[in-house]
């Protein structure tokens, strides 16, 4: 078994490294101080060490070791037919009897052939439970089950419905329902007994049971609740500008001005008879706002000490209060932060980390916005919005790294500080429909938000997110295509914005054909799916392939506005590398065909960070996405004979001045080559030297107690080259030690 030859390696290890027989009689390892290394010695100077060897002593055991000096009392004594049962094989392992019959059945295991050895006395007979003649003290089936003649054992009968099933024969007169319907499944009506077929019991059946209501269900026998009057459940009218909106009913005769279409809750049920009626109509103060900060492109790292500073004009000033409203998501909805504060002050300090009553904010974003809202006792208003977003903190983007190709040569960025999705189509894909001729590819939603009016009730529909002209006169040469897909939000029920996008769990859709002519939808092929659907989850889908499917009818097409993302700049630098060929470089100012970033970072980074990036290399600057294609093969990233290495990326969001502001959270990619860079020198714990600590680490590695996970180092203890780890391999490097 391998197992036992497993776990007798640090017995045969330690007596060849340590206790050597003839010639090595009167030899000793000794450790010697000012080398640092164990040498083989005389032992008669007393200088050297002896280890003790513990083992099974009895010449008469199985498993007796002849190298052994102590006996560890676990000698065992086992027939040969026993030892080449699987039983046997895992007594020889250290199982006790005990252990294995005791758990017979867990182990999956037939220890009969070992009962001797285990001093357990075979007792033949029938072992089923269920047959008529069972032995319950019987440990070995010798094949003589009975049963009855219909199938069942003892105490059972046959279920009268014909599907097999054996039911307890005690069943049969007991009162109890014995039909088709018996509670605990069993039909015994074709037996002589008192209890007959069951009575059949009433379905319940739960919908809405009230004649007046639009969805009245006459065979409902329990009232769920679900009942509707004019579309809206009970305690519910239909809002009288949009009656696909359901109000709560105690709005209504409640005296407050809140019920017209002005409404300050906005909704509207001024068609039922109440005392509210429509509200008057409210003048706007004659009163101009200018916001003077924050300003869109603003950093504003210390949040919660934010400076808010307006400019007024106009005849009324006396008795105006100011609301200050914040928003922190893309289109994102308002959220009141401070109150009543007078015009006349010009400027306040606010906490933008907590809302009006003290609720904390999660307030670090790059989406921010301001809004200022002016208003009397009267409730007459004005108002002023900051023009773009600025940025709270420092928000953590998400960034992730992904190998484009399998032969390993470049590598594609995603990062984000919102949600989106990156679609990278390949030069194949887009060349075999070029092939056939086809014109387009379109990426869309069929239910995203597809309009960005917040009077559009009609929130979602289909809505084409991109399209790549892919006709031959329109492309010079056909490349791979990097796509940033834009997330939908519909923050109006917030007073914020609607924007078009996708909408997360949707499926992403492909279509390509004929300008005005024809479309189809495609399916597409990516390395990244899970199954046989692409879904809108705000990742990266690398599209290898696609195949046309049916043509589409009516598909329409909506434009969508391109997002503002700003400037970014794109670090990298590589770590954790193996292997490489090149260790030196002459640090003269260029990176020569034999050097690399790995290992000369002053010759090839042409441009090096400052400050934080100190250590890293500038790459790139971006402008407009949020992808990159970083190729490996440029930039003399990493040397020949490079086994592996971590490459690690970082980018930074530029403010309007080009000042990096706040950094996506740093990633890494691991590389790995085809070849590893091993010198096959027996450097197994990786320390530059070659000796007695390698051999322990190997030893480790064998017995599981430390594995080796390192491919480099893996390969150096691979000394044989037959990809096994193990005595082969401690004898080649025990020779190398001694040469």
């Amino acid at each position: 078994m391998n197992s036992i030859k497993f776990y007798a390696l640090p017995i045969l290890l330690l007596s060849m490294l340590f206790s050597q027989p003839d010639p090595y009689d009167g030899m000793c390892w000794e450790f010697n101080d000012l080398t640092g290394q164990y040498s083989w010695v005389d032992c008669n100077g007393g200088s050297g060490f002896d280890i003790d060897i513990s083992g099974c002593t009895d010449p008469l055991a199985t498993n007796y070791n002849p190298m052994a000096t102590i006996d560890d009392g676990n000698c065992y004594y086992f027939n040969p037919t026993c030892l080449q049962t699987e039983c046997g094989q895992m007594l020889q392992a250290g199982f006790t009897c005990e252990q294995i019959l005791n758990d017979e059945a867990f182990y999956n295991v037939d220890c009969t052939l070992c009962y001797e050895d285990c001093n357990i006395t075979l007792i033949y007979g029938c072992t089923d439970s269920d047959a008529i003649n069972y032995n319950s003290q019987a440990n070995y089936d010798d094949g003589t089950c009975e049963y009855d003649e219909n199938g069942c054992g003892s105490g059972l009968i046959l279920d009268c419905s014909g599907d097999g099933d054996c039911c307890p024969e005690g069943w049969l007169g007991d009162n109890w329902c014995d039909g088709e319907e018996q509670q605990f499944g069993c039909d015994l009506t074709c037996y002589d007994n008192d209890g007959g077929d069951c009575e059949e019991t009433q379905e319940n059946i739960y919908g809405c049971t009230d004649e007046t209501a639009d969805n009245y269900n006459p065979e409902a026998t329990i009232d769920d609740g679900t009942c509707l009057y004019n579309g809206c459940t009970s305690g519910e009218v239909p809002d009288c500008n949009n009656p696909e909106v359901c109000i709560d009913a105690f709005y209504i005769g409640d005296g407050w001005c809140q019920d017209g279409s002005d409404s300050n809750y906005n909704f509207d049920v001024s068609c039922y008879d109440n005392d509210g009626g429509d509200c008057e109509e409210q003048v706007e103060l004659d009163l101009a706002l200018t916001l003077i900060s924050p300003q869109g492109g603003d950093y504003i790292e210390d949040y919660t000490n934010v400076n808010v500073r307006w400019e007024y004009e106009g005849s009324d000033s006396l008795g105006i209060t100011l609301s200050f409203n914040c928003s922190y998501y893309m289109g994102g909805g308002l959220v009141e932060v401070e109150n009543n504060i007078d015009l006349r002050n010009g400027s306040a300090i606010v906490d933008l980390s907590t809302d009006i009553n003290g609720n904390a904010i999660e307030a670090e974003t790059i989406f921010a916005n301001f809004k200022i809202v002016a208003s009397d006792s009267t409730g007459a208003s004005s108002e002023i919005e900051c023009s773009d977003e600025f940025i709270l903190g420092n928000p953590e983007g998400e960034i992730n790294a992904h190998f484009m190709h399998e032969d390993q040569s470049s590598v594609l960025l995603d990062w984000a500080w919102m949600e989106d999705q990156t679609i990278v189509i390949t030069r194949e894909a887009i060349l075999d429909l070029q092939e056939q001729g086809y014109e387009f590819i379109s990426i869309y939603d069929t239910d995203g938000v597809h309009t960005d009016d917040c009077d559009d009730h009609d929130t979602t529909g289909s809505v084409t997110l991109s399209t790549i002209d892919i006709r031959t006169g329109s492309m010079q040469e056909v490349h791979t295509q990097f796509l940033t897909l834009p997330c939908g939000f519909d923050y109006c029920y917030e007073d914020g914005d609607r924007i078009m996008g996708y909408l997360p769990d949707n499926q992403i859709h492909f279509s390509t054909g004929y300008f005005g002519q024809s479309e189809y939808e495609m399916m597409p092929a990516s390395p990244q799916m899970l199954n046989n659907t692409m879904m809108f989850d705000n990742n990266t889908y690398i599209v290898d392939e696609f195949t046309v499917g049916l043509f589409l009818h009516n598909q329409t097409v909506s434009t969508v506005d391109d997002r503002d993302w700003d400037r970014f700049n794109v670090y990298g630098k590589v770590t954790n590398h193996q292997g490489s060929t090149t260790r030196t470089c002459n640090d003269d100012g260029v990176c020569d065909p034999d050097e690399s970033l790995v290992d000369c970072f002053d010759d090839c980074c042409l441009v090096p960070g400052t400050g934080e990036n100190a250590d890293w290399c500038f790459v790139e600057n971006i402008d407009g996405i949020s992808n990159f294609e970083d190729n490996l093969s440029n930039g003399n990233y990493l040397p020949a004979g490079t086994s592996s290495a971590t490459l690690n990326y970082r980018v930074w969001l530029l403010d309007d001045d080009d000042v990096e502001v706040v950094k996506t959270i740093d990633t890494e990619i691991d590389y790995q080559a085809d070849v590893l860079f091993c010198e096959g020198i027996g450097d197994v714990n990786g320390d530059g030297s070659v000796n007695v600590t390698d051999v322990i680490s190997l030893i480790g590695h064998i017995l599981e107690t430390a594995l080796i996970i390192d491919p480099i180092l893996l390969c150096e203890a691979d000394l044989n080259g037959d990809e096994l780890y193990n005595i082969n391999d401690i004898v080649a490097l025990v020779g190398i030690i001694l040469n």
